[in-house]
């Protein structure tokens, strides 16, 4: 049996009695390997395995025959949202592992952003509502770590440190929004041997000013320039790092402290010859880091965004999904982020396929040679 498989068929079902017609393995096996090959609704899922009756077959017992709409509907709604979080989470971690001891990257640090995306069109008891979920990726790699719901009536701040503490951190620099500025996540990320860029804004109005003041009254210990130019547009980014502290009002309260970053950005555009400047600003962990390296962790955090956000959006169609009920949403965001690592791990296998990530999806339709081979390349290549 497949190492995926036997993945899901250790999870727990949390159907109850004995009139169970299909397996919950069958039942979250299918939706996987649905949404790998570009179906994003229950109905879409369905109308898949039944066509693919054969080749679904060939890897479960299937009593029951291809679920209907409603059921995989309802075990979704059902399931455990830890329980299959935790699966993505082992599944993925492998991936990383596995890939880390081909390329000797072990001691490499890696860069890694956590921020919120919200799922719009989600529901409960009937009634749409949005389900705002953290997720921490690995933008070197393209690998969605880990997933953790924002409780009602909560926040990220309350999210983001549950999903540091899942994580296996160490030797790492996790990056963060404004949101995440936060003394307590400072120090939680400190207390996992990783490194902190957070970003700092009004929300933090005394050390925003007091950075403000040193980057004024201070001469940066490090400066690196970057310039890009696009869409008739050339930017500018000049990142300036301070080790000077004296000027942050309570710094010692802040876990880690080492440094603080300016990041001036000035904007030309080349038809209307207007120029404009922004200047944001970060607190760093890392003493040895230079402003080089801090603008690569900044740059990296723009990933989620572009890379996994946006993918989610618009080539998965998540908020389009309109899965209203009990759990449903949030596992089924599980699948999306899943598919979408599995994916890119089969970019990475095949290395110089220049082929957009929907052409992938659409090649898995017709070709169960290619779904197998996202489904299943990385176990086969190391059995």
């Amino acid at each position: 049996m497949h190492h995926l498989i036997t993945k899901i068929s250790l999870m727990e079902d949390p159907r109850t009695g004995n009139a169970k017609i299909h397996k919950l393995t069958d039942i979250v096996f299918m939706v996987i390997a649905s949404v790998v090959a570009g179906m994003s609704t229950w109905d879409e899922i369905q109308e898949f395995a039944s066509h693919h009756t054969g080749y679904f077959r060939k890897y479960l017992e299937m009593p029951g025959g291809v679920p209907s709409a409603d059921t995989f509907a309802r075990v979704f709604r059902m399931l455990s949202r830890e329980g299959f979080e935790d699966m993505f989470r082992e599944l993925v971690e492998e991936f990383r592992q596995r890939r880390e001891k081909e390329t000797g990257e072990e001691a490499a640090e890696r860069n890694i952003s956590i921020d919120g995306k919200t799922i719009c069109g989600a529901g409960k008891y009937g009634k749409e509502y949005n389900v705002h979920v953290v997720s921490a990726y690995e933008s070197e790699s393209g690998l969605v770590l880990g997933q953790t719901r924002v409780e009602e009536k909560s926040n990220e701040v309350t999210a983001i440190p549950k999903l540091i503490d899942s994580l296996e951190l160490k030797g790492n620099t996790i990056s963060i929004d404004a949101m995440g500025c936060q003394k307590d996540i400072a120090r939680k990320i400190i207390e996992k041997k990783a490194h902190y860029v957070l970003a700092v804004k009004k929300n933090q109005g005394r050390l925003l000013e007091d950075i403000e003041d040193t980057a004024k009254l201070e001469k940066p210990d490090s400066i690196y320039t970057e310039t890009s130019g696009e869409h008739g547009r050339v930017e500018t980014r000049t990142y300036e790092l301070y080790h000077e502290l004296s000027h942050i009002s309570g710094a010692w309260n802040w876990e880690g402290l080492a440094a603080v970053v300016r990041v001036s950005k000035e904007s030309w555009e080349k038809k209307s010859g207007k120029r404009t400047l922004e200047q944001r600003f970060y607190i760093v962990s890392n003493r040895h880091a230079s402003a080089q390296q801090i603008a690569g962790s900044i740059r990296s955090h723009w990933g989620i965004e572009n890379s996994l956000h946006w993918v989610l959006d618009v080539v998965f169609n998540e908020d389009q999904g309109r899965k209203r009920k009990g759990n449903s949403a949030e596992n089924f965001s599980r699948v999306l982020r899943f598919a979408l690592v599995l994916i890119k791990q089969y970019k990475a296998r095949h290395e110089g396929l220049k082929v957009p990530l929907q052409r992938l999806r659409l090649r898995a339709t017709w070709d169960t040679d290619v779904l197998d081979d996202i489904l299943f390349g990385n176990e086969l290549e190391h059995k």
